[in-house]
């Protein structure tokens, strides 16, 4: 194992200690909705133990910030941009504004699977009332390819 991922590994080993596969559940739903923390060094620790099959980790995980990324997009069009600057800036809003009208469906695909923040997204897709199936297929896309590179990634890290 490299070194440079242990401190990850061993912070997110004591989240799956306390709460396994509901704990992976929780912060990806949770991340999609509105915490900064990437739910990536939860799928890194969870399956460097060993004690999950990876197609778990990545269905729960996958599941998890879909509904949060649900639960994000309704309350940005019923709560509008007022709540979103509860929890973001006026510079986020607008560059997140700006960058939806120019990619619409694109940019929920694109932020899906980058380490940018899949909550702003979400929350913008709300708020400019992007329909919702086409969010959810858009994100369902987006974050299934996220969480399969993340596991691939870090099954070849490991191997090496």
């Amino acid at each position: 194992m490299h070194e440079f991922l242990q401190p990850l590994i061993d912070w997110s080993i004591q989240i799956l200690e306390q709460f396994g596969m509901i704990g992976l559940f929780i912060f990806s739903f949770t991340e999609s909705l509105f915490h900064p923390i990437p739910v990536d060094p939860i799928l890194i620790a969870m399956d460097a133990l060993g004690k999950w099959d990876t197609q778990s980790i990545f269905f729960w995980a996958t599941f998890g910030g879909v509904l949060g990324g649900l639960l994000a997009h309704y309350l940005g069009e019923k709560l509008g941009k007022k709540a979103f600057l509860k929890f973001f800036t006026e510079d986020t809003f607008t560059s997140g504004k700006k960058f939806m009208e120019k990619w619409g469906v694109w940019s929920v695909i694109f932020v899906a699977i980058t380490p940018l923040p899949f909550k702003v997204i979400a929350w913008m897709s709300g708020i400019l009332h992007m329909n919702r199936l086409a969010f959810f297929i858009a994100e369902i896309i987006g974050r299934s390819i996220r969480f399969i590179l993340v596991l691939w990634l870090f099954d070849i890290i490991k191997n090496w």
